[in-house]
């Protein structure tokens, strides 16, 4: 059962998350996008946010928008508590990847993020 639900998550991450879905974030000057697949969060331990990964590549946590629920943020944040993890990145401490755009989510509900990013020249 963990080697199947293990491998769907890893399935749904890698086939529908550069296809379409919620899009947060826009990287321009790339060859694939990412895009956000909230009913998924559970079963992928948060990889489904893959649109907010693909902004912020470095960050430990993915599911940075309210409501986007990030087990695998979790489990890192209970390694570190426990002296296991160390030097953890978030979006608020990493230099925006160049060509990072916010979309406009003002259709959607307006939901903003924890942290914002501005494209960099």
């Amino acid at each position: 059962m963990r080697v199947s639900v293990s491998l769907t998550g890893h399935w749904l991450v890698g086939h529908f998350a550069h296809r379409a879905g919620h899009q947060g974030w826009r990287v321009d000057d790339v060859a694939v996008q990412g895009y956000n697949l909230p009913h998924f969060g559970l079963v992928t331990f948060g990889e489904s946010f893959h649109g907010n990964h693909h902004a912020f590549p470095e960050s430990a946590r993915l599911g940075i928008e309210p409501g986007q629920l990030d087990l695998g943020w979790y489990f890192i944040r209970l390694l570190a508590g426990i002296g296991l993890a160390s030097a953890i990145k978030l979006p608020h401490m990493i230099v925006p990847r160049r060509g990072l755009k916010r979309v406009d989510t003002s259709a959607s509900g307006g939901n903003q993020p924890q942290h914002q990013a501005e494209s960099r020249p």
